[in-house]
């Protein structure tokens, strides 16, 4: 139920229109409401309207003198009751001191612009504090694998919920190495209106600089050739999602054409004048510090304009510990872990590698548990493993990007890494493998 104090109808037909399903019961007075809001259980919000008239109501049902502050006043006395549920300020009059008081009174205030604009502003903010809806969401999210028990990954969602999902607006995903730039952006998709449309991706530093233009945007026929024409990545994503990996890596010709493909949506493959529309949506993803390289000159100022308008930011696994003990347990499933290494998991690993980092400790777990229960001892021993073992794997030798990871992780520039190869190879396998090394 969500309970109204509305002087006029307009309160009214906004809360209806933001919640057309919810039970909706409209009080004209201030002491009817609260009268009601002790009758009843089961009320999920209070939205009042800060201007009451008296009308024919007797002055005994209000609790001022002030029709232009008697909705502040019921605000006021809503929360001292309930402070449970959340209070709604509405008002076409806005006062800055009022909104400022009632802020600090843990009130909602809304400024009434236009019937479309605040019945959604009413259901965003309604829904934002209500648990079972947020309960919802995090379950949905947990199946695609996205584990949200932090006040950080909760809020990632309602905003991806809310604002990012459904516009057609280009998205910058940033945060560090292994946060799960990638894996939020297939979700992005798969929450959005493009969900049945085709999802591509596009890791840019995996190829030459030279090859982008074309793997991106295509390449005209030439019938004298007889090169056959080909659809790059824009074009056949068609209306879906094209997720641009590493785009701090994106070379700045082709920087140009984004930024036009963006600000246009037009587009022309390699070698061809004639212009294609572009109907999809990019997300763009990278760990790098885009402001720190338009500074350097190696990234177009315009462009970092065009793509930062929604943005969304993943801390680091270490600013959001909460999510350490869900990610094990989504990650180990059936294993109990003791208090001891729980305690030592959640709270005093870095992760240098954020997720990507716990997942291959819990890997490790998961091979060599004993007995479903995880100890100290075995925690310590996963992570002394992984540290070891951070850039080879067991079958199909070294990954270049796991080297390249462990190397951000730890500070290492190439010529140190160099020299721990050496300091490995030597104890390894002696001073002939340092020999055939050097030729």
């Amino acid at each position: 139920m969500l309970l109204v104090l509305d002087d006029e109808d307009y309160v009214e037909d906004l809360v209806k229109r933001a919640f057309p399903d919810e039970e909706i019961v409209t009080t004209r007075t201030s002491k009817q409401l609260l009268r009601k809001l002790n009758e009843s259980s089961g009320v999920k919000a209070v939205i009042v309207d800060q201007y009451i008239e008296r009308g024919a109501y007797p002055e005994s049902e209000f609790l001022s003198d002030y029709p232009e502050y008697e909705g502040f006043l019921v605000a006021l006395e809503v929360k001292k009751l309930r402070e449970d549920i959340p209070v709604l300020l509405l008002t076409r009059f806005a006062d800055s001191s009022v909104f400022m008081r009632a802020f600090q009174m843990g009130i909602i205030p809304i400024e009434f612009v236009d019937k479309e604009l605040t019945a959604r502003t009413i259901r965003e903010k309604i829904l934002r504090v209500d648990p079972e809806a947020i309960r919802q969401l995090v379950k949905e999210y947990r199946k695609l694998g996205w584990i949200a028990e932090s006040p950080q990954s909760r809020e990632l969602i309602w905003e991806i919920e809310q604002r990012y999902k459904d516009s057609d607006e280009p998205l910058l995903i940033t945060g560090e190495i292994g946060v799960g730039k990638s894996l939020l952006a297939r979700i992005i998709h798969k929450r959005s209106k493009r969900a049945n449309r085709p999802l591509l991706t596009f890791v840019i530093s995996a190829y030459p600089k030279e090859n982008l233009y074309y793997m991106l945007f295509g390449v005209a026929s030439r019938s004298f050739t007889g090169v056959e024409g080909r659809p790059g990545l824009v074009e056949k994503v068609g209306e879906g999602t094209l997720i641009l990996d590493e785009i701090g890596d994106l070379s700045a010709d082709v920087q140009l054409h984004l930024h036009s493909l963006l600000e246009e949506r037009k587009f022309k493959r390699m070698q061809e004048t004639r212009e294609r529309t572009f109907k999809g949506r990019v997300i763009l993803l990278t760990h790098k510090n885009l402001k720190k390289l338009v500074r350097n000159g190696l990234f177009r100022e315009d462009l970092f304009s065009r793509i930062s308008g929604l943005r969304l930011h993943i801390p680091p696994l270490r600013e959001r510990r909460e999510d350490i003990k869900a990610l094990f347990e989504f990650y180990c499933p059936g294993l109990e872990f003791t208090s001891n290494a729980l305690d030592f998991l959640v709270n005093e690993y870095q992760y240098p590698a954020n997720v990507r980092s716990l997942r291959k400790i819990a890997h490790i777990l998961m091979l060599e548990s004993k007995g479903n229960v995880v100890t100290l001892d075995m925690a310590v021993r996963a992570i002394s493993d992984y540290e070891e073992d951070k850039f080879t794997v067991s079958v199909g030798g070294y990954v270049p990007e796991m080297v390249f990871d462990w190397m951000l992780a730890n500070g290492k520039t190439f010529s140190e890494l160099k020299d721990d190869i050496f300091k490995i190879g030597l104890k390894k396998l002696g001073k002939k493998w340092n020999q055939q090394w050097e030729r």
